[in-house]
């Protein structure tokens, strides 16, 4: 019980220390898994388009996978991809970077704006005879509006 209790006490000393919480409850979760007392419960599989919400969405919120704005995010995501070089991941990563960068300098525009404003762009140029490289129409889309 002594051990238990010092290895709690190393725990909580190490959270306030490192103030990583995913990390402290992970390492919480396997004695408690290892007892039986905490059970996996599976999590929702990680789509671009949930990261993109999770990542640029009002910090603290839930959004479901099935949530409107998820869909409309994977709604935009799926037009794109024929269009572009990258995957949806990327994708992701490019509005993430240029929403941020938008926030950074100030203006605030959702990563629905900025993913419509580039499927717009890519949509009025005649069709090309070879992929697009969107993460480049993205950054193009957060410099105009910055300015």
């Amino acid at each position: 019980m002594r051990t238990v209790f010092v290895s709690a006490i190393a725990l909580v000393v190490w959270y306030d220390t490192v103030g990583d919480r995913e990390a402290l409850a992970r390492t919480l979760m396997v004695p408690l898994k290892a007892i039986g007392i905490a059970q996996t419960t599976p999590s929702p599989t990680a789509t671009a388009e949930y990261l993109l919400a999770q990542r640029t969405l009002q910090v603290g919120d839930a959004y479901p996978p099935s949530d409107s704005m998820v869909l409309k995010l994977k709604d935009l995501l799926d037009q794109l991809a024929p269009k572009c070089t990258e995957d949806r991941f990327a994708l992701a990563g490019a509005v993430i970077a240029a929403r941020d960068g938008l926030v950074a300098r100030g203006v605030d525009r959702s990563a629905l704006w900025i993913l419509t404003q580039a499927n717009g762009l890519l949509s009025d140029q005649p069709q090309p005879q070879s992929r697009a490289r969107c993460a480049d129409v993205i950054g193009r889309v957060a410099l105009s509006t910055a300015s």
